[in-house]
């Protein structure tokens, strides 16, 4: 590479020049695959497939054989370049080399993929080829989200199932405690709700006299989700009981927004949903996830 100069010997500026400067690591870096993308090619539905596999554990299947074999442990290569400073001839052309790369590697994987069915004796089930292409494409960012029931969250029936000690966590940690305290309260308003037939400070005269049933109610779903050792703040014991239980429109519009996002990502399987409780915090305008 020789850089251009003027008559007076001082570098003329050329954009790609600079480019090639900041990008130069990528020569020297070496191809890894993202941790969450290795745990689900070592996911045990991957590791062992059979007739009832869906689609998806197939290609992951012959995704992982392909980084075991002609990827030398690396993801296809997903066919595309960004914009850069190039003629357009020399831009085409090193587009044209690596969309034949990746359509080369894809085939690779559809190749162990056909090896797959037939092992698992499943020869005439066919995927089609730009299904192959399209997850090849997007291997970099492929995810598995595994939900947990409620009933597996609030310790229904089986206490033990409950994350008290994630809870508990959530509720000492500056960055968490505020949205944690709002989790918990919440529940404590549904249990509130159902010994005293009425959520709390529903009534002017009743707000201070229920701020103590309401924290001992927290405590005790606390105690039960073996998060004893945690504490709600009493501050927003005493704010959740002036609130009253109202429904302003407008947070009600934000989470109703998110609520229709979520359903988007799972109806169309694009982008990642989020996994666990979400607490929404219009006070402070924040908001948290807990996978308990």
């Amino acid at each position: 590479m020789k850089r251009t100069q003027s008559e007076d010997c001082v570098p003329l500026d050329e954009e790609n020049f600079d480019e090639s400067f900041k990008a130069a690591f990528h020569a020297w870096t070496h191809p890894s695959i993202p941790s969450e993308v290795r745990a689900i090619l070592d996911d045990p539905q991957a590791v062992t497939v059979d007739a009832s596999s869906t689609n998806f554990w197939l290609l992951v299947a012959a995704l992982r054989a392909f980084v075991a074999n002609e990827g030398a442990g690396r993801l296809p290569l997903d066919g595309n370049i960004p914009d850069m400073h190039a003629t357009t001839d020399l831009y085409l052309q090193l587009q044209r080399l690596y969309r034949d790369q990746a359509a080369a590697e894809a085939a690779a994987v559809e190749a162990h993929l056909q090896q797959i069915l037939a092992t698992i004796g499943s020869p005439s089930r066919t995927i089609p080829a730009a299904e192959v292409k399209h997850f090849c494409r997007n291997a970099r960012n492929i995810r598995v989200v595994r939900y947990r029931t409620l009933a597996e969250e609030f310790g229904f029936g089986d206490s033990s199932t409950a994350r008290g000690s994630q809870l508990a966590a959530a509720l000492s940690e500056e960055g968490t405690a505020a949205n944690a305290n709002l989790y918990v309260l919440l529940r404590a308003c549904d249990r509130f709700c159902q010994t005293h037939g009425r959520y709390p400070g529903v009534y002017d005269n009743n707000v201070e006299d229920d701020v103590p049933l309401l924290k001992s109610a927290a405590q005790q779903l606390l105690s039960e989700l073996g998060a004893g050792g945690a504490q709600v703040q009493d501050d927003y014991v005493a704010e959740m009981c002036r609130l009253g239980a109202a429904e302003l429109h407008v947070v009600a519009a934000v989470m109703g927004g998110m609520a229709a996002q979520e359903a988007i990502k799972l109806m169309t399987q694009q982008f990642v949903p989020f996994n666990g409780s979400l607490v929404y915090n219009a006070m402070a305008s924040t908001t948290s996830t807990f996978l308990l």
